[in-house]
């Protein structure tokens, strides 16, 4: 196995994990790592470690660190043991409280999160009980972990709205067939007000960036509709 080989010699335990995850990029890479050192601590659930950690000698800060760290839903989607959006829920629930509990400088940023979990696990039973034959895709969890890496370019369509909203042209033709964000062909010129002198298609291409990247998560990714 890759992994095995990858960690070859290394000894597990939560320095390891700790490392890993503050510097792998893979989230395959740091279940793996999680799940090794929980089996090495004979319990199945990485909230079990909470009952399993001696805080005392490893140390308060470090302990609250590591499960501050584990409460990832990429994290736990990768943990082989635990097969469902709720299990994940649940988990995090389980070391959010356990770190609240630590009563840290950080206790009421674990309180606000811990309230997040309440709220969407609530959602997440409310869909369970609605129609079976309807689809739903996961907003938050897309939002949260698909869609933050978005940021430049939804801020780039931004600034390139804004340029034009400042110069007081109005946008109202979107020429999706095209290859302008504009159809020039109309005779805006007739209207001074309306008139559009924005010959270029950047703005178009933006936004249809944005637009295929938005939909092709809530469609095609792990939190989207089409997911099984």
């Amino acid at each position: 196995m890759l992994q095995n080989k990858l960690y070859e010699g290394i000894r597990r335990n939560i320095d390891l994990l700790i490392f890993v995850i503050l510097t792998c990029k893979e989230s395959v890479d740091k279940s793996f790592i999680l799940l090794e050192l929980c089996e090495l601590n004979h319990i199945n659930k990485p909230s079990e470690l909470t009952e399993v950690i001696d805080v005392n000698s490893i140390g308060k800060e470090k302990v609250e660190l590591l499960f501050f760290l584990l409460n990832n839903d990429e994290i736990l989607k990768h943990y082989s043991i635990i097969d469902s959006f709720k299990e994940r829920l649940s988990e995090r629930k389980k070391l959010l409280q356990y770190n609240i509990s630590l009563n840290s400088q950080k206790k009421e940023i674990y309180q606000e999160q811990l309230k997040k979990i309440d709220d969407a696990l609530l959602v997440y039973n409310l869909s369970r009980n609605m129609d079976e034959n309807k689809i739903y895709a996961n907003e938050d969890a897309i939002i949260n972990y698909k869609l933050a890496e978005i940021d430049g370019l939804f801020n780039r369509y931004k600034l390139l709205v804004d340029t034009v909203v400042s110069q007081r042209k109005n946008i109202y033709v979107v020429n999706f067939s095209g290859s302008s964000f504009f159809d020039n062909s109309k005779g805006y010129e007739e209207k001074n007000n309306t008139k559009i002198s924005i010959n270029s298609n950047g703005l178009y291409e933006v936004f249809n960036n944005l637009y295929c990247e938005i939909k092709e998560q809530f469609l095609n990714s792990d939190y989207g509709l089409l997911h099984i």
